[in-house]
């Protein structure tokens, strides 16, 4: 849960349960680095983030050299506090108590993109949650980037590879916790995995449409006549509402459709896409990196 307390010299906790098909070891000498950049089976779980004191909104603040910070603070920080990794079965109970004490029982989750590491995932989760002032659970699915910008074509293959255990989270969810009201966040290449996962899954079990509400996707990553063509006709007559930020500033975005040679989702100016079924949000005057 988040603390009550939101301001002086108290750092906040946000508790954020995941799921990750990385590769996992339990003795890495940091929590964040359990989780590495390989392929892994799908692990369930729960984890801690602490928000420093003064916490800006938007921010995730990290140690910086060039202000001479070499560890984690947690006056100061973001930082991992906690990671446990639970069973199927603990998973869904502890998920649905921190449902429960909820008024409304909803939930997101956050599904990244290229080049992010778990750790940086997770301590997105825990800002958006804390900063959007959303009434939800957060969750958050990593799939096996490399955190390195030299390895996209890698990315592309495991976003790819990852799609049947995003899907597998995503059903796990709907069907076996008391969430009624799920929105879904993906961001860049994180929106392949996911637009796929929520196709099968309402195409396959429609009764658990109405249990998704929204897909947001920010600064999709995906061929943007191929989601016009294919994707967005797919999704349009499903339950969840599908809203679309895009940005002429993303340069991910501006490196893809040069490595593609053609327009990605994400993309503003000329590329725009603006189509029945889906609300379309030009986000440029924000940097959105």
């Amino acid at each position: 849960g988040r603390d009550e307390e939101r301001q002086g010299g108290v750092e906040r906790h946000v508790q954020v349960f995941f799921g990750s098909d990385r590769t996992y070891s339990a003795d890495a000498a940091r929590l964040g680095e359990r989780f590495g950049t390989e392929r892994g089976e799908l692990k369930l779980g729960r984890l801690n983030v602490s928000i420093p004191p003064g916490h800006e909104t938007g921010e995730v603040e990290r140690p910086s050299w060039l202000r001479l910070q070499f560890r984690e603070n947690p006056s100061k920080h973001v930082m991992l506090t906690e990671l446990m990794c639970d069973s199927e079965a603990d998973f869904l109970r502890n998920l649905g108590i921190q449902l429960a004490a909820n008024d409304n029982p909803s939930a997101f989750v956050f599904v990244h993109g290229y080049n992010v590491s778990f750790e940086d995932a997770a301590l997105r989760t825990a800002q958006i949650a804390l900063d959007v002032g959303l009434a939800s659970t957060p969750l958050f699915y990593s799939w096996p980037s490399k955190d390195g910008l030299a390895r996209y074509t890698v990315d592309e293959a495991n976003a790819e590879w990852t799609r049947p255990n995003l899907l597998k989270f995503l059903e796990l969810i709907a069907e076996n916790s008391p969430a009624r009201d799920i929105v879904v966040i993906a961001h860049s290449m994180g929106s392949r995995p996911v637009t796929w996962a929520l196709d099968q899954l309402m195409s396959r079990r429609p009764e658990l449409r109405e249990k998704f509400s929204e897909l947001v996707l920010a600064a999709p990553d995906i061929d943007a006549a191929v989601f016009q063509r294919d994707i967005l006709p797919a999704l349009a007559p499903l339950h969840p509402h599908v809203t679309l930020y895009a940005s002429s500033k993303d340069r991910a975005l501006a490196a893809s459709k040069f490595v593609h040679g053609s327009p990605r989702l994400g993309e503003s100016g000329e590329s725009l896409v603006v189509a029945a079924g889906m609300d379309t949000i030009d986000a440029s005057v924000i940097e959105t990196d």
